[in-house]
């Protein structure tokens, strides 16, 4: 199956989802992202050639295991990730929502 972890550190929710290297190669490219306060932060590496993602680091941001399930078992791409980030989304109610702002980050 895919990688996958999500643990929660005190009061801060980590998951990672697929392949994404504290250092991308010169083939990769990478989007981050980071609130204000420093508490919550997703980085999305894809690859540079084809756009292919491969894989998501998110701290303080739930999102969903099926949905990046579907989207490294039909071999998707960064932007696709980006227009749907609405469907991975998995906050609970209430929880302030920062998928607009990240959507509109460029890709590297």
């Amino acid at each position: 199956g895919n990688w996958f972890n999500s643990a929660k550190f005190f009061d801060i929710e980590y998951q990672t989802y697929g392949l994404a290297p504290s250092k991308i190669s010169q083939d990769q490219g990478e989007i981050y992202w980071q609130n204000s306060q420093g508490n919550k932060s997703i980085r999305l590496v894809y690859e540079l050639s084809n756009g292919t993602f491969t894989g998501v680091n998110v701290l303080g941001i739930r999102l969903r295991q099926s949905f990046f399930e579907k989207v490294f078992n039909q071999k998707l791409d960064i932007q696709y990730v980006l227009d749907h980030l609405e469907d991975a989304n998995f906050d609970p109610e209430f929880y302030k929502n920062h998928l607009r702002e990240i959507k509109t980050l460029s890709l590297s």
